[in-house]
Order: structure tokens, then C-alpha cells, then sequence
């Protein structure tokens, strides 16, 4: 294994689980938008618009179920739990003197509310979706930045850039087909209960069990 300098972490069903596979399922399920909601995700995998759209979409749909701060706040606040091991891994990462980020697709203010909620802090955030909310808390719009796919490679190497080091000295830990580009990118790449098998196919390393920190046996 190369030295590592850098760990990348995914976020939705890595270092945070929920009752659903995803963030925006959790939204959509806790406001009564499942159904749109689950039309609108299949028609960006099957290629009908691309990531930006989706998100565009996806936002106006929570606008009209009434999404608000708060109840943002209460769905996940309540529905949300890091996964085994995640902290440990965090905290060991720094007694190590490895940098950490959160690479993701998932929501800037959902990764936020973990933070708070479990006092985990990484060293550098790229999240692809962040949501505006006004001074009443109403959904207003949102914003999209490509730190997905082959964003995410983008991603790393911006975070390698201010760190003065290359991809090849970082490791990732993802579990999604999003993910499959950054693993080409880096080191060592970690497929953490992979979804599917070209996942596993595409990583270094797979683990296939509850606790993210097993993660620690391959990183010196």
C-alpha cells in the first residue's frame, strides 16, 4: 500500500446511514413526495437529463411539498446515525496526521447536521447539492456544484493541490457506481458494502461488513 496522505470519504451510506439509502429519499419520504420523488431519480439514471436538472427538479418538487429548515433539520436530526467505526476512523485519522474529506453528491447542510450532531469534522468538504433556505426557513432554491462522478476526481485533485501531494497518496472509501471514477483516481480505493458488483470491481480493497474503521488495517 502507498503511503497515505489523504482519505476521501463518500457520505450517503458510508459514513452516514439512514432509514432510506439516500438523503434526498429521506426528504422525500418525510414530506410525502416518495413517489415523484423516485420517478425524477430514475429518469436521471436512465440518462433523460443530466445531474444538474435533477437537482433543479428534484429541489422545485421539495419547494411544492412545503420543505422548510426546520423540518429539514428534524428529519435528520432524527434520522441519521454515523456508520460503525466512523468516528473511531475519523479520530484516528488525525492521531495519524492523514487529512480527511467528504467527497459527495449528497447535500452540504445534511453533512452539517452530522458534524453538529456527532461532533465529526473532517479537514475539507465537497458536496455537490447545497439547498437555500430565506430567514423564515422556506425552501427558496439550491445550487449544484459537480463533485459528483467525474466531479469527484476534480474534487480530489483541488484538495491534493492545496495539500501538495497527488491522488495517488490518498485513499477513498465509497460505495456507490458515482464512485467509480474517484477509485481509478487515488491510491487505494475502499468499496465499503458496495452497492453493486462493478463497484467491487473497481476497488482495491472491499468490506463487506458493519464497521468502517476495518479501514484502518490497510492504512499505515
Amino acid at each position: 500500500m502507498p503511503k497515505i496522505k489523504l482519505l476521501g470519504l463518500d457520505f450517503d451510506g458510508t459514513i452516514a446511514h439512514y432509514s432510506y439509502p439516500s438523503a434526498w429519499e429521506v426528504i422525500a419520504n418525510g414530506i410525502g413526495c416518495a413517489n415523484e420523488d423516485a420517478i425524477l431519480r430514475k429518469l436521471y439514471y436512465d440518462g433523460e437529463f443530466d445531474v444538474r436538472t435533477w437537482s433543479f427538479k428534484s429541489v422545485e418538487l421539495y419547494k411544492r411539498y412545503g420543505l422548510t429548515k426546520p423540518v429539514f433539520h428534524e428529519l435528520f436530526t432524527r434520522d441519521m446515525k454515523p456508520a460503525t467505526g466512523a468516528l473511531k476512523l475519523l479520530s484516528e485519522m488525525r492521531d495519524r496526521d492523514i487529512k480527511t474529506a467528504i467527497i459527495s453528491g449528497s447535500i452540504k447542510e445534511v453533512y452539517e447536521i452530522f458534524e453538529q450532531k456527532f461532533k465529526a469534522k473532517v479537514d475539507f468538504v465537497k458536496i455537490a447539492h447545497q439547498f437555500d433556505f430565506d430567514d423564515k426557513g422556506i425552501l427558496t432554491g439550491g445550487y449544484f456544484t459537480n463533485q459528483d462522478f467525474t466531479g469527484k476526481v476534480t474534487a480530489l485533485k483541488d484538495i491534493c493541490e492545496k495539500l501538495g501531494i497527488t491522488p495517488k497518496e490518498c485513499a477513498f472509501v465509497g460505495n456507490g457506481t458515482n464512485d467509480i471514477p474517484i477509485f481509478k483516481s487515488v491510491g487505494v480505493s475502499f468499496a465499503f458494502n458496495p452497492e453493486k458488483d462493478e463497484v467491487m470491481e473497481n476497488a482495491n480493497v472491499i468490506i463487506n461488513n458493519q464497521d468502517i474503521s476495518e479501514i484502518l488495517n490497510y492504512i499505515d
